[in-house]
């Protein structure tokens, strides 16, 4: 159910990423890559939650700067917060 994407610097997502990941860390780090990952399985679950919530919308989006391997285990194993501030301040 998992899909990863690598952006392309000229594509207007990877420069709105970009621009959102400056307003905060600008200066503090090198960019590799920028990847989309998709999980089908986590956006249905996610999208049902959010269509029968009775909650104001909060959604955000969540950009983490990460090793290789820390990101293959988020990508197969769900975020876990111990990755938390591990890769950034």
């Amino acid at each position: 159910d998992t899909q990863r994407f690598r952006l392309d610097p000229n594509d207007p997502e990877y420069m709105g990423v970009l621009h959102r990941f400056n307003q905060t860390m600008c200066g503090r780090y090198t960019i590799i890559r920028i990847d989309r990952i998709q999980n089908k399985r986590w956006f249905t679950a996610y999208r049902t939650f959010r269509d029968y919530s009775k909650k104001e919308a909060t959604e955000e989006s969540m950009f983490h700067g990460c090793p290789k391997t820390s990101a293959d285990m988020i990508i197969n194993s769900c975020f876990n917060r111990s990755f938390a501030g591990v890769n950034g301040e």
